[in-house]
């Protein structure tokens, strides 16, 4: 993901299917800290629009996911 496919993410998909249900509360967006996925662009719009990005260190979000963190994930069928 380059950084002009990241802002366009974040104001079509994130910022569009989010801001109803937080109702002008902030937003937490987690990513990975890799530079490809966030520039100066992208930040100032999260900025503008509430939205917290918290960057992980690059390439480590395998292993700080805490939502699976110890749990199998599950099989398909």
């Amino acid at each position: 993901m380059t950084g002009e496919i990241g802002r366009a993410w974040l104001e079509d998909d994130f910022d569009h299917l989010t801001k109803a249900k937080a109702n002008g509360c902030y937003r937490l967006l987690i990513v990975d800290g890799h530079t490809s996925h966030f520039n100066y662009e992208l930040l100032q719009y999260a900025k503008e629009n509430k939205i917290v990005v918290l960057c992980l260190p690059a390439n480590t979000t395998h292993a700080l996911q805490s939502a699976y963190q110890g749990r199998e994930l599950p099989k398909d069928g």
